[in-house]
C-alpha cells in the first residue's frame, strides 16, 4: 500500500490508526447500502418503478414519473404475439416460425425471435399489470468465474415470493387472455 496524500506511520499506533480507519469506512459503506435499499423500497412502496432503463416489451420507461407507459408500436406487437399462441395451436417453436413468417420484428429490430425469449415474454405478470420488483438479489456465483469488476456477486438468486413489492402498472393485456395464455403454456409443458 502506497500513501500519497500522507506518511504511513509504521509504530503499532500508527498500524491500529490505519486499521480503525478501514473499519469505519466499512461501517459506512455498509450504512449507505442499507440507507440506499431503504430508499429504493419506499419509493417502490410508493408506486414507483426502478431500473426502467430495461422496461418489458411494450413498455416505455416514463423517466419525470417513474412508470412504466404503453409503447403503442410495441404493445401492439404484444398483443398480436398473445393472440396468435392462444388462439393457433402452436408451441412456443411454432410461435417464433410464425412470427419469422410475418416478418414481425423483435426488441432489438431484428427478425430472429427465440422460443426461450417468447416463453419468458409470456410469462410475464407485468403484462397483466403486477410488476414484482425486488424479485432477485446478488450473490457470489457457485463456481468459480474470473471477474473482472470489483464486486464478486455476479449471479442472482430469487427471493421467497412474500419478499417481493408488486407495482401495479398499466395492463397492456387483459386478465383473460393471459391466464389463458398460462393454461395453454402448463399444457404445453
Amino acid at each position: 500500500l502506497e500513501f500519497i496524500t500522507q506518511d504511513m506511520d509504521t509504530s503499532p499506533e500508527g498500524k491500529m490508526f490505519f486499521a480503525i480507519r478501514g473499519a469505519v469506512g466499512q461501517y459506512e459503506r455498509e450504512k449507505i447500502k442499507e440507507r440506499t435499499m431503504r430508499g429504493l423500497r419506499e419509493k417502490v412502496r410508493q408506486g414507483k418503478v426502478l431500473g426502467g432503463s430495461c422496461a418489458p416489451f411494450g413498455y416505455r420507461y416514463n423517466k419525470d414519473r417513474a412508470t412504466l407507459e404503453e409503447d403503442p408500436e410495441t404493445a401492439k406487437t404484444l398483443r398480436l404475439i398473445f393472440h396468435i399462441f392462444v388462439n393457433d395451436n402452436l408451441s412456443l417453436q411454432g410461435l417464433v416460425s410464425r412470427l419469422t413468417h410475418l416478418q414481425i420484428r423483435t426488441a432489438k429490430s431484428g427478425l430472429q425471435w427465440r422460443a426461450s425469449t417468447l416463453s419468458t415474454m409470456l410469462r410475464n405478470e407485468t403484462y397483466a399489470g403486477r410488476l414484482h420488483q425486488f424479485r432477485r438479489y446478488r450473490v457470489e456465483p457457485k463456481s468459480k468465474v474470473r471477474s473482472f469488476t470489483r464486486d464478486k456477486k455476479t449471479s442472482t438468486v430469487l427471493r421467497p415470493k412474500e419478499e417481493w413489492i408488486t407495482v401495479r402498472v398499466a395492463p397492456l393485456l387483459s386478465m383473460e387472455l393471459f391466464e389463458a395464455t398460462q393454461r395453454k403454456l402448463r399444457r404445453n409443458a
